[in-house]
C-alpha cells in the first residue's frame, strides 16, 4: 500500500502534538465508516513473530516484531496504516513500514505485526521507539493519528545461554548442554554456586549430572558486554532401593 510520508516525517514539531492526542472517532475518508474499535490496540515488542513480549535485544538478534493487538482488521476497513520505527538518536529509519503479517487465532482475526531485521544490520545501540499510524478522519480533518506506541532496546550484549535438557526434577543422570545464540561466545560456568568468571572453565562438553547440581553459566565475548548469569538447578532422585519383604502366615 502506498501512502504518503508521516506528519512526524514532514514536520518533526508535530510529532509531540500528535503523541498527546486522546482516543477520537476516526472515519475512513469520505465513506464516514466508523472505525473507533480499530483505535482499542496495543503494542508489543518480541523476538519471533507474536512471540512472547519483550523490549530487550541484541545485535546477535534475528529481528524485533511489533505485534499490533486490535480487534479489527484494518486491510478489511480499507484503513492506510504504518509503523515509523525511530533510531535512538531521533531521526527516522528507513525500512519499508507497511508491510504485516495478519494473526488469527482459532479462525479469529486478532491483530497483526511488522518486522525490522537486526542481525547482519548497522543498526544503531540503545532506545528504539516505534509508532504505529492510522489514517481516518478527525472532527473533519483527514490527518494520520497515533494508535499506539512501544519501545526496545539493541545493544551489544552476548546472548544468554541456554540450558537443555532445561533446569528440574529427574529421576535419572542427566547430560547437560549449553548453547549460546551469539555466534563464537565462550561460554564458562560453575557447579559450587560461584558467580562465574572469565576465568571460571569453559564450556566444551556436556556436563555430567548425576546428583542435585546447581550450574552457573556465563557467556562472553570479546568487544562485546558478557551476558547475564544463568543459573538451572538439576534435582535428581535416586530411586528407593527395592527390599524384598516375606509374608508370614499365621
Amino acid at each position: 500500500m502506498n501512502i504518503s510520508p508521516s506528519i512526524s516525517a514532514r514536520n518533526p514539531g508535530l510529532l509531540a502534538q500528535k503523541k498527546s492526542i486522546e482516543p477520537v472517532l476516526i472515519f475512513f475518508y469520505c465513506q464516514c465508516t466508523p472505525v473507533d474499535a480499530y483505535r482499542v490496540c496495543s503494542c508489543n515488542t518480541s523476538e519471533e513473530g507474536w512471540g512472547e513480549p519483550t523490549t530487550k535485544f541484541t545485535t546477535s538478534s534475528k529481528a524485533v516484531y511489533i505485534n499490533i493487538v486490535t480487534p479489527s482488521d484494518p486491510s478489511d476497513e480499507g484503513i492506510p496504516i504504518k509503523l515509523d520505527w525511530y533510531r535512538p538518536d531521533g531521526t527516522r529509519e528507513d525500512i519499508d513500514r507497511n508491510i504485516f503479517t495478519p494473526v488469527y487465532r482459532s479462525g479469529i482475526y486478532v491483530g497483526f505485526y511488522g518486522y525490522m531485521a537486526i542481525k547482519g544490520k548497522d543498526r544503531q545501540l540503545g532506545k528504539w521507539r516505534v509508532e504505529h499510524w492510522a489514517r481516518g478522519y478527525s472532527g473533519g480533518v483527514l490527518d494520520w493519528y497515533l494508535m499506539c506506541a512501544t519501545s526496545f532496546n539493541i545493544t551489544d550484549k552476548v546472548a544468554d545461554p541456554i540450558f537443555s535438557p532445561p533446569p528440574g526434577k529427574y529421576t535419572n543422570p542427566q547430560m547437560i548442554t549449553l548453547s549460546c545464540s551469539t555466534s563464537l561466545a565462550t561460554i564458562r560456568y560453575t557447579t559450587n554456586g560461584s558467580e562465574p568468571t572469565i576465568s571460571s572453565p569453559i564450556y566444551s562438553r556436556p556436563i555430567d549430572v548425576s546428583e542435585t547440581t546447581t550450574i552457573k553459566a556465563k557467556a562472553y565475548k570479546s568487544g562485546k558486554t558478557p551476558s547475564n548469569t544463568v543459573t538451572g538447578t538439576f534435582t535428581i532422585y535416586k530411586p528407593m532401593p527395592w527390599i524384598p519383604f516375606l509374608l508370614m502366615d499365621d
